[in-house]
């Protein structure tokens, strides 16, 4: 598995995943930002102690990148 944030790759890298892709070889999974309400679901669904006010905070210092939540969090 890889990953990449759009506009990250050199030109020609990009057009080879997307060749790949077209030929049934890679599947593209565009993500999307977390929003405040799905960030304080994630959080609860954590169950650590005194996360319940820090939603908001993590939303803004993050983006909504759940990896950036995950590990700003440990």
């Amino acid at each position: 598995m890889n990953s990449y944030r759009t506009d990250e790759l050199r030109p020609e890298i990009e057009r080879g995943i997307h060749q790949l892709v077209e030929a049934g070889l890679a599947v593209d999974i565009e993500l999307t930002s977390l929003r405040q309400e799905d960030v304080q679901a994630l959080l609860s669904d954590l169950n650590l102690p005194n996360l319940e006010n820090r939603a908001e905070a993590l939303t803004r210092y993050t983006g909504g990148n759940p990896f950036f939540i995950l590990e700003t969090l440990k």
